[in-house]
């Protein structure tokens, strides 16, 4: 499993906590340089892999892993475009058979010809700075194909991995709330174990197969900008 980390690094820290202080010191000062540089003045938030001791170790006997795919769902009206497509310029990383030959550009190329002739409208962002192509359809007929009167799109994020601190208080065994952990540091033995994974419930969206999934397969799964879902209008009473 690789979670991020828990690390017993020992009892000579000295030098480690040094390195941490100057790694947190040019990470300050760049953000510093890249805000002024842009006009704002956000307070820094250092990053979830930068090292860190926990501050109450010697109460500490376990820490729980809880590892969670991470996504973002974002809900597209009938008046809008929505992204479906993207993928880096130059070579497909990891083509399927029909696209060995072609580069990333050639097989958008070939996804626009079949929307249109679909009946989409569509849209391409190309800048020369930027090393992605971006594929948008409008939404309105995809509503009007599918029945449905906005459409779902969730996107994988990354992972979200948080923790729970085992401590013992009056001999009573105490659970901290979850908490977002990137690198512990601990200078002694301590237990870390995973949680249970989690059961899929049957209407959840992520299940493969969902009845209200549409499924784009003019281009291979890996160039989709997330998956789709028809979205119906709830009736009040």
């Amino acid at each position: 499993k690789h979670y991020r980390a828990v690390l017993n690094v020992g009892k000579e820290t000295a030098w480690i906590k040094d390195h941490i202080e100057r790694a947190k010191a040019l990470f300050y000062k760049a953000v510093a340089i890249d805000n002024k540089e842009h006009g704002t003045n956000r307070k820094p938030k250092l990053p979830v892999y930068m090292p860190y001791f926990l501050e109450n170790e010697d109460d500490i006997f376990k820490v729980q892993i809880h590892e969670n795919k991470a996504h973002s769902s974002v809900n597209y009206k009938q008046d809008e475009m929505i992204p479906i497509f993207s993928c880096s310029k130059g070579s497909l990383s990891s083509p399927n058979e029909a696209d060995k030959s072609r580069s990333n550009e050639e097989v958008l190329s070939a996804a626009i010809v079949s929307l249109e002739d679909d009946g989409y409208t569509v849209e391409t962002e190309y800048d020369e700075e930027n090393p992605y192509y971006m594929l948008s359809v409008d939404v309105a007929t995809m509503c009007d194909k599918y029945e449905c009167d906005s459409i779902q799109r969730r996107s994988f994020t990354g992972r979200q991995i948080r923790a729970n601190f085992f401590t013992t208080e009056d001999d009573v065994i105490q659970k901290s709330k979850l908490a977002t952990v990137g690198v512990l540091l601990v200078t002694r033995r301590i237990e870390v174990v995973h949680s249970l994974q989690r059961s899929t419930r049957t209407d959840a969206k992520y299940i493969k197969k969902h009845p209200d999934e549409i499924i784009f397969d003019v281009v291979s799964k890996d160039l989709h900008t997330g998956r789709f879902y028809k979205r119906r209008n709830e009736v009040k009473a």
